[in-house]
């Protein structure tokens, strides 16, 4: 039968989903019509029978007709099976009988006079027929429940679902016609049981009452329909927030609120029933969620904002961002009316592009403006302006540009995580940082990447789109058994998947001409800058062959700010000035490893309860772990013992994650301890504290933007701080004021990208993890050009923050280079994950200490992946076995270089997890546990104060297994600064906050360290 027959002549209410090609013997399930979720009538006159099985057991399964008649041929089913599963019974006033029915059958019609359904309850009994011949105890509930009800109805578990043998697949997709698609909340018709109430109500307001429709009675579950009104209340003549968008208001007469701290807001609506979960009320909760993100006053602005920031600058104006805003709201942009509707894109795109600060050519000159350019869009706009074609036997549906998040930092549709390649809000060191502006796109501008581009560009110049020299192509030459990247090139561009085309219309030899076509493909601002200018031309000459001028004018041009950003390039008297580096005097050698768990680590599966613990009954701190953590709890049994050499830990004896069985052998020989519910603080805080509002307390505790950032930076409170690995190194190294006598030769190491933690005045060297120190390839033929433009200080933000990256990768990449490659490890390092191949990295530049001439090495390594909402114990298990496989060989090779002593590994994570599970996971937490270890320290200890009371009366907890931090970030990192030589008059200026902290709250060095 058609899906018309179905849907529009049926009266029997009971709807079959036939839009599939469903193969045969695949399962049909049926389809719930809008108006219909809460049920079909089916007859109370309900017989019992039984099904008999092949072993003889007899099964119990009830029939009932359907109230309303039906229609033989338009409701049989085609196949053999017809089974509706896991749906409910209830009442006419929505009283749910309490189990639930295994499947329910159609069975059509009955002697044509009515139709039968059969359903069956013994997914939740399992026993059939008792010995004796009587029914299983449900036949009485079920009686019970049925008394004295006219009719029955039944729920199906799903608006539209679908069962089917794995081995078979619809013809074509299950898609409902929109014009029965589930919408988000049913607005127009509350639940069956609900009536609207005959007594008096406030002008415009229907009340909805369960219980009664007699008179105005209120109750927990009464709910008022408010009329359509403007959003948020806007004042209809205002410009600034209003909309003609309206939406209906449902609300129930029950005040829920959720409390945190001394901020408070409404319960969130839940559709999901917790007992009886099923699809249509998910896709009513995700719409009613979606509904509450789109209508949001902050929705316009924030889209606003960020979608400004990708396409014309980082720091727009507020009225720049105002006027997008009012064309979203309003779906009308400078006189024209798109839609006239909220949420317009049409008119949002016009004023994005078409506004006046998007146009205006005098603010290309405003030191402020524009913007860094991503690299997958500076890609893309060489295919595109340079006419990029494929070559031979190649179609553009062939290949592929892969691993351009390895080379370059961006990929399309491969983002590390939902919050983009860079945050929105990253204000890289220097001039940005210190004028408070964002540059978004520089958090994934460094040496690796940085270069990455250029290299890869450098080869799609010099031979097309193939793998030679760090190219960008999929295919590497080896079709032809006699060529390789080191042939002649025009064998290895014969290869290539495709090339740029592009030749400019003036004679090669007329130099200006030919600059004058690229400066107008890929220049911006439509204006170069004149000394980059004429190095670029200075490159052009350089070599005789067509081909090879236009090459490297192309390699030098492209990595000029004037194609890299979006204002005019404007230079500054002079060169940029250098950092001048601390005399090498060649005392003892120091490095602190930071290394950081991307994503807030579970630590709280880390360190643990283990044995003889405090308290008793619900009160014992072992059995609150196993009750609290609940599914995600780790068995006593498997997690591995140690004495925490502290009486004011609430057990005897603690535990610590399994896999981490280096931490154990260290721990044990006195090499590393813990650091027990430590996290960022402005300044101590209780709880009543807390719930108050009478301290102060870091912004944003349980997001990752704001934790990493304070976390990273040891400023918690203020957003623009400089990274604390960044203050230490400047701190000892003289680059700022500071009290030391002879500072060090120091330098900073990030083997993980640009991060907050090593923003500071010295520069960072960010290596790669996988290859080690990136270089230019072509440097030995165009390093004098490109090293010329890079070191010009241009007036300009975003092109002196690309400039001055561009430098320090060139030449970072060039010194490390130059010495690693004769550096290899004593230890064999099974590098087999980036984990490993970052510390691998870290110990070659630690052993080549003597020949960089450094007294003090801080290297920064992260390990992602650990915002375990779902499935916590196996992500967390198998992140461990790569934390312990890597500390394991970095300290064997520290051993071998007679350094073990010299060297410090501190670890760190944005936040805790919460103490209590979600399920399947853990959610977003304050405090957490990490550890220490080195060979100069006084180890085997857990310190500070380990949670006594993890339950919700708790001291320390504030919500869901939330602790508040008992130790600061300041109390370790004020022994390791001391340990590594920072000046004790320069403590307040590496860690701001500790002066808010007295002596009980921080570690002293000697505490920490047995070894200076």
């Amino acid at each position: 039968d058609t899906k018309t027959d179905f849907c529009n002549k049926c009266e029997q209410r009971l709807i079959l989903n036939t839009t599939c090609n469903w193969g045969w013997y695949q399962w049909k399930t049926w389809y719930v019509p809008p108006g219909y979720e809460d049920g079909f009538a089916v007859s109370s006159d309900i017989t019992v029978s039984y099904k008999t099985d092949d072993d003889g057991n007899k099964w119990p399964r009830w029939r009932a007709d359907m109230v309303e008649p039906c229609v033989q041929n338009k409701m049989t089913l085609s196949n053999w099976d017809g089974w509706a599963y896991n749906a409910s019974l209830l009442t006419a006033n929505g009283t749910r009988f309490p189990r639930t029915l295994s499947r329910i059958l159609y069975l059509g019609s009955v002697n044509g006079d009515g139709c039968r359904i059969q359903f069956e309850p013994y997914g939740d009994y399992t026993s059939p027929l008792n010995k004796n011949g009587t029914w299983p105890s449900w036949e009485d509930e079920f009686n019970r429940f049925a008394k004295n009800e006219k009719r029955l109805y039944i729920r199906p578990a799903s608006v539209c679902d679908s069962y089917y043998d794995d081995d078979l697949t619809p013809d074509s997709g299950c898609s409902l016609p929109p014009s029965l698609a589930p919408t988000a909340v049913p607005t127009g018709r509350l639940d069956a049981s609900y009536k609207e109430s005959d007594g008096s109500a406030p002008e415009g307001v229907t009340v909805w009452s369960k219980n009664s429709t007699d008179g105005l009675e209120l109750d927990i579950d009464t709910i008022f329909e408010i009329p359509p009104q403007r959003l948020w209340g806007a004042d209809a003549n205002s410009t600034d927030n209003t909309t003609n968008a309206t939406i209906p208001r449902f609300y129930k007469n029950k005040k829920s609120t959720v409390r945190i701290g001394n901020f408070s807001f409404r319960n969130p609506v839940v559709f999901n029933d917790v007992a009886e979960q099923n699809v249509r009320d998910a896709e009513y909760e995700a719409g009613a969620l979606m509904d509450h993100v789109f209508w949001h006053k902050n929705c316009a602005p924030f889209l606003a904002y960020r979608l400004i920031q990708r396409m014309v600058t980082s720091n727009p104006s507020p009225r720049y961002v105002r006027t997008v805003v009012e064309a979203f709201r309003t779906g009308t942009y400078g006189g024209k009316v798109y839609s006239g509707e909220y949420g317009d894109l049409g008119a949002t795109f016009a004023a994005i592009l078409l506004d006046r600060e998007a146009r205006s050519s005098l603010l290309d000159l405003d030191p402020t403006f524009g913007l860094i350019r991503e690299p997958l869009i500076k890609l893309l706009h060489l295919f595109r302006a340079l006419e990029f074609t494929p070559g031979p036997g190649w179609e553009r549906a062939d290949f592929e540009i892969q691993s351009l998040e390895e080379d370059i930092g961006e990929q399309a549709y491969q983002m590390p995580s939902v919050f983009n390649f860079f945050q929105w809000n990253f204000a890289p060191n220097g001039v940005a940082l210190n004028q408070g502006l964002f540059a978004p796109e520089a958090g994934i501008a460094n040496g690796p990447f940085m270069l990455g581009w250029v290299n890869g560009v450098r080869s799609l110049f010099e031979f097309g789109l193939i793998n030679c020299d760090s190219g960008f192509g999929t295919s590497e030459p080896v079709s032809a058994s006699d060529v390789s990247c080191s042939s002649a090139r025009s064998r290895v561009q014969a290869l290539a998947a495709g090339s740029l085309q592009w030749r400019p219309s003036s004679n090669y030899t007329d130099v200006k001409g030919v600059l004058d076509e690229l400066e107008l493909l890929l220049v911006p601002s439509g204006r170069m800058n004149k000394k980059n200018k004429k190095l670029v031309e200075a490159a052009y000459d350089k070599r005789s062959a067509t081909h090879d001028k236009l090459s490297d004018a192309l390699q030098v041009m492209t990595t000029t700010s004037d194609f890299q950003a979006s204002p005019v390039n404007s230079h500054k008297d002079g060169k940029r000035e250098e950092v001048e580096k601390a005399p090498y005097l060649g005392r003892d050698y120091k490095a602190i490893v930071y290394f950081y768990f991307n994503g807030g680590l579970d630590s709280y599966n880390i360190l643990m309860p283990h044995s003889k613990c405090n308290g008793t009954g619900s009160a014992h701190v072992r059995a609150q772990y196993e009750s609290v953590r609940g599914a995600v709890a780790l068995d006593k049994d498997e997690i591995l013992p140690i004495d925490p050499g502290n009486p004011d830990q609430p057990c005897e004896y603690m535990g610590i994650h399994p896999s981490l069985t280096t931490v154990l052998d260290n721990y044990e020989c006195g090499d590393a301890l813990f650091l027990a519910n430590i996290g960022p603080l402005i300044e101590p805080v209780t709880k009543a504290e807390y719930e108050d509002g009478t301290k102060q307390l870091p912004f944003g505790i349980f997001a990752h933007n704001t934790q990493t950032t304070q976390v990273q930076s040891g400023h918690a409170g203020y957003t623009h701080a400089q990274g604390l690995l960044g203050r230490i190194v400047d701190s000892i190294s003289g680059t700022v004021d500071s009290a030391i006598d002879e500072p060090y030769r120091a330098n900073i190491y990030s083997l993980a990208g640009t991060v907050k933690a090593t923003d500071g005045n010295y520069p960072t060297s960010v290596v790669s993890a996988g290859s080690g120190p990136v270089v230019m390839t072509a440097y030995d033929e165009l390093g004098e050009f490109v090293s010329n433009i890079s070191r010009q200080e241009s007036t300009s933000v975003m092109s002196e923050t690309f400039s001055s990256l561009l430098e320090q990768s060139i030449n970072s990449g060039q010194t490390l280079s130059d010495v690693l490659d004769s550096i290899d490890t004593t230890v064999d390092f099974s590098r087999s994950d980036n984990t490993n191949k970052a510390f691998y990295q870290a110990a070659r530049i630690i052993k080549a200490h003597k020949i960089l001439e450094s007294e003090r090495d801080v290297f920064y390594i992260s390990l992602g992946g650990f915002d375990t909402h779902a499935s916590l114990q196996d992500v967390v298990e198998a992140k461990m076995d790569v934390v312990n496989t890597a500390l394991e060989e970095f300290i064997e090779e520290m051993k071998a270089q007679g350094l073990w002593n010299n060297v410090t590994i501190v670890t760190g994570s944005e936040f805790g997890r919460t103490m209590a599970n979600n399920g399947v996971g853990t959610d977003h937490g304050w405090g957490g546990n990490h550890w220490v270890m080195s060979g100069a320290i006084n180890g085997s200890r857990v310190l500070g104060q380990y949670p006594t009371d993890l339950s919700s009366e708790s001291d320390t907890e504030i919500g869901r297994g939330r602790m508040i931090p008992t130790t600061s970030w300041e109390a370790i990192w004020n022994a390791l600064c001391l340990w590594f030589g920072v000046h004790e008059d320069d403590m307040d200026t590496v860690l701001p906050n500790l002066h808010n902290f007295g002596s009980e709250h921080v570690f002293s060095k000697d505490q920490i360290f047995w070894k200076d």
